[in-house]
């Protein structure tokens, strides 16, 4: 039983390692807010806050119900994307381990699905970069896995 908190730039494999490390886990995603129900990708930027409360959403179900293993596929670059996952995987008992995963800013660039530009890639890179250099919380109690990709 753990919960995993992906962390990366937009177009650096979290989703890719995620489903290939991680096949029977469930998922809870931003990005799953933007599919239509064709399976089609339209992201809307206005409603980003709706996205990433129907992932909180579906998360907090996932451990509710006790689901062996749940991935957080987010960017999570800052402690404050982070934190509520830590607090409640941790309220429901779960461990929790934070993935980093690793990518040149230009190759992300390249292969994001989701139109991601070059500068707002880097600042995500930058604020991965700065959270940790300053460290995760030690009463996180969290272990830290750093992948590349």
């Amino acid at each position: 039983m753990k919960v995993v908190l992906m962390v990366g730039v937009s177009g650096s494999g979290k989703s890719t390692f995620a489903y290939r490390e991680y096949p029977d886990a469930v998922v809870a995603s931003a990005d799953r807010y933007f599919l239509d129900d064709g399976g089609v990708y339209r992201f809307d930027p206005t409603k980003l806050g709706e996205a990433h409360g129907a992932c909180l959403r579906s998360f907090v179900s996932a451990v509710q119900s006790g689901a062996p293993c749940v991935v957080v596929d987010n960017t999570n670059t800052t402690l404050v994307e982070l934190a509520p996952y830590v607090s409640l995987a941790r309220a429901y008992g779960y461990p929790v381990e934070v993935v980093r995963v690793r990518c040149n800013v230009g190759v992300a660039t390249g292969r994001n699905t989701h139109g991601v530009g070059a500068g707002t890639v880097q600042g995500m890179h930058d604020r991965i970069e700065a959270m940790f250099r300053a460290g995760l919380p030690p009463f996180w109690g969290v272990t830290v896995r750093e992948v590349g990709a």
